[in-house]
């Protein structure tokens, strides 16, 4: 099967199950005590996305009575299990990152435990035995993330459709495998505190917001020129500037990019070392201050080339 007739099988098995017309991109369905929520994002440019979630505490209250003591803990709890890449084990190698072990090294080299917490009274109570089992069979019929407590909800996603051993009924066992994750989660009640802010937080916020409002102003400063419809025999430096100058001036700006998204990163991962998130979160934040950099400066480069070449014409 190919990846796409797979994806197709995959979406059609779970409506199937849940008794609903095909094309419907949200519906719900039972699993034991449990109601979960799947939503397939088809996508026409890009990765389709499926994801199967359901709130934690409904998950747990089922069997909160005759559980043991609840944990105490920062809600949201906001553990992410995902694949383990090259990136993850290149920042545990480095001592950027420091991540909890299971102790089980089969899960420990495959998985990836990302959380804002250190506690590992939480993780062991959390990540147990029973949890791993769940998250390796989602694993295995190709999810690549399970979030557990973003914010009040348990979450697997899928966004690569195609698996090397392809499963009969794998939206079956995706649901199952859901449910038992779900039936292995601890009852957690919230202490009260909160997570360590992420550094610069706020800053890279702005940059992010930044690069977006810039990228968009950049966009109209490179489409808008053309309906200028420049002569290239009565103005030809003015003509280059419109057609070559949007390109020109964003390779001029790349270093800005490369200045901004090294400062800025390496500031927001320099103090978060030791953290299981160090590595990763000051990647995106240096993306995003770099990002705001090299637009910004490419939308000055080229407006200067406008001003001087064509508009003083």
């Amino acid at each position: 099967m190919t990846p796409d007739e797979m994806e197709s099988a995959l979406a059609a098995e779970l409506r199937t199950l849940a008794g609903v017309a095909p094309g419907t991109e949200r519906f719900v369905l039972r699993a034991g005590q449990h109601t979960i929520t799947i939503t397939y994002q088809q996508a026409s440019s890009g990765p389709s996305t499926l994801t199967i979630e359901s709130p934690y505490d409904d998950a747990t209250r089922v069997r909160a009575a005759s559980a043991p003591g609840p944990l105490r803990a920062t809600r949201p709890l906001d553990i992410v299990l995902r694949h383990e890449d090259d990136e993850d084990r290149s920042a545990k190698e480095r001592g950027i990152n420091v991540e909890w072990q299971t102790g089980d090294r089969m899960f420990d080299d495959a998985v990836y435990v990302s959380a804002p917490t250190h506690n590992a009274h939480v993780f062991e109570s959390v990540v147990n035995a029973a949890v791993r089992a769940a998250v390796t069979k989602l694993f295995a019929l190709g999810f690549r993330l399970v979030h557990l407590d973003d914010h009040g909800s348990v979450r697997a996603v899928v966004t690569e459709f195609w698996i090397s051993k392809p499963a009969q009924n794998r939206g079956r066992d995706a649901v199952e495998a859901f449910a038992q994750l779900l039936d292995a989660l601890p009852v957690v009640v919230a202490s009260g505190e909160r997570h360590e802010p992420v550094p610069f937080e706020n800053t890279t916020s702005l940059f992010a917001w930044g690069a977006g409002v810039s990228g968009m102003i950049y966009l109209v400063a490179m489409i808008a020129p053309v309906f200028l419809r420049a002569d290239p025999n009565e103005n030809l430096p003015g003509f280059l500037a419109i057609v070559v100058g949007p390109w020109v001036a964003l390779a001029l700006a790349l270093p800005a990019l490369l200045v901004a998204k090294r400062l800025h990163g390496a500031r927001v991962t320099s103090r978060m070392i030791g953290s299981s998130r160090a590595s990763t979160t000051g990647r995106r934040a240096g993306w995003a201050a770099g990002l705001f950099a090299w637009f910004v400066l490419a939308t000055c480069i080229h407006a200067a080339s406008l001003a001087l070449l064509v508009f003083r014409r």
